[in-house]
């Protein structure tokens, strides 16, 4: 016969089995949720349903925190309601995503959120799934791989298969040795990211200055066509001046190899005469400027032998030249006595004959 004791133990065994049964009975169910004891709801806008399902699995960040509870077609879509019943806080700036758990389907909605912070989702709140966070559908997929197996022509394909077996047969060492140099130029390339997007943050100066100067760059590249032109016509003599430079060299070096150093004191006055000329150079390049006039005058006045010109003389015209003189103290050509040399005076009237009145760099006369 069963003692009291042992009853009791029984009986309360079976309250507790009871009370966990129908509490993990009541928890699958989700009878908190159906009687809306727990949690709150969040619509999401789709453009289709990319396979999500009643009931389908509600993630944040890959942690479960409910279910799709509804979905009802719409003008513009599916709405999809969700019921969250997790205490976790999701901002209201998340992304909802629909995702594969596995190859075969199985489809679940992932909310991510943009940033941590802000509005967090209340009861009654929406968000959106665009487009492309919906997976393809399987159904296009394959017919789009039907579609492309079938085009490949398989001759060909054949083919291409040979020769690369044939391009690679007997280079496995090579190939090794390029994966593993394209491994240590990809840890170069991610040490020198940095680097590397500065630069491309600098470049859009630059191409901001290409840009404005695109007219430039075109007139350049114009000039340069014309220049490939000319020497596209010269090629017979640009040939040619190449086939005789060696020889020249040769001459030229004999030549520096006789004459020696009567040369080097040749340059070393070709460089004195170089720093005079180029004190002058403004006065030269007036003289350059005005030798063809020149030489077209004389070219006209000799002729048959004969020198046509005429003689013009004139007095005092123009006049001597005083300005610049008026601190001066005339010196009488009958006092033989010495004065002074002044040589901070001159003509300083602009319209003067002589290389002294001519303009310089550092301004008129010198």
């Amino acid at each position: 016969m069963i003692s009291v004791r042992l009853r009791l133990q029984i009986l309360a065994f079976a309250v507790i089995a009871a009370v966990g049964i129908s509490y993990v009975g009541a928890r699958y169910v989700g009878v908190p949720r159906l009687l809306g004891l727990s949690g709150y709801h969040v619509t999401v806008e789709m453009p289709r349903a990319g396979g999500l399902f009643v009931n389908a699995e509600v993630t944040y960040r890959g942690v479960p925190i409910g279910r799709v509870e509804e979905m009802t077609a719409a003008p513009d879509g599916v709405r999809a309601v969700v019921v969250v019943t997790s205490d976790v806080e999701i901002p209201r700036d998340v992304d909802a995503w629909v995702r594969n758990r596995s190859a075969i389907g199985e489809q679940y909605l992932d909310l991510r959120p943009a940033h941590a912070g802000g509005p967090m989702l209340a009861d009654g709140d929406r968000t959106a799934v665009a487009d492309d966070q919906l997976p393809i559908p399987l159904d296009g997929l394959m017919s789009d791989l039907v579609a492309f197996d079938e085009s490949v022509p398989i001759g060909d394909l054949r083919r291409v298969v040979r020769e690369i077996s044939t391009a690679t047969q007997g280079t496995g060492d090579d190939l090794r040795t390029l994966l593993e140099a394209s491994s240590s130029l990809v840890d170069q390339a991610v040490d020198g990211f940095p680097a590397t997007s500065s630069l491309i943050d600098a470049s859009e100066t630059v191409l901001r200055t290409q840009a404005r100067r695109s007219d430039d760059i075109r007139a350049f590249s114009a000039d340069l066509r014309l220049v490939a032109d000319v020497l596209a016509d010269a090629e017979g003599d640009i040939g040619d001046l190449i086939s005789r430079g060696p020889g020249a060299a040769r001459e030229l070096g004999r030549l520096v190899t006789d004459v020696g150093t009567p040369l080097a004191g040749l340059f070393d006055e070709l460089l004195s005469l170089n720093g005079v000329l180029a004190s002058r150079r403004t006065e030269l390049a007036d003289v350059l400027g005005h030798a063809p006039q020149v030489v077209d005058a004389y070219s006209s006045a000799l002729h048959d032998g004969f020198l046509s010109m005429g003689l013009i003389a004139n007095v005092t015209d123009p006049v001597p030249c005083t300005n610049g003189y008026a601190a001066t103290r005339r010196h009488d050509g009958l006092q033989t006595t010495d004065g002074p040399l002044r040589t901070d005076v001159r003509c300083r009237s602009r319209l003067v004959r002589g290389s002294g009145s001519a303009p310089h760099d550092e301004g008129w006369g010198r």
